[in-house]
């Protein structure tokens, strides 16, 4: 599957969030935190007063954005990867792992 954002939209692949928390509890999801972590994948071409802002990114960043935000879509041929299409002006933050 190929999946090409348009516009002020960015692809990211969604990081897998542990179901038990470092105590071995399970977590419900009721109580998961409501951000997410993705690795984009592929940016839009932009357009309008937003274009900018999709200069502040590249291929392969972790970015941080609220798990309601965009898009959801599931790979029929590889179901262990979840990916959402996401406006830029959704996007928090890039996270740099130490």
């Amino acid at each position: 599957m190929k999946i090409t954002p348009i516009g002020n939209r960015i692809l990211v692949q969604i990081a897998k969030k542990s179901q038990t928390s470092k105590f071995g509890i399970i977590i419900s999801g009721e109580s998961k935190d409501e951000s997410t972590l993705g690795k984009i994948l592929a940016i839009g071409s932009g357009f309008g007063d937003e274009k900018a802002l999709l200069e502040n990114f590249k291929i392969n960043d972790t970015v941080l954005f609220s798990s309601y935000s965009g898009q959801e879509v599931k790979d029929e041929e590889n179901e262990e990867f979840t990916f959402k299409v996401i406006e830029v002006k959704n996007i928090s933050a890039i996270v740099e792992k130490n």
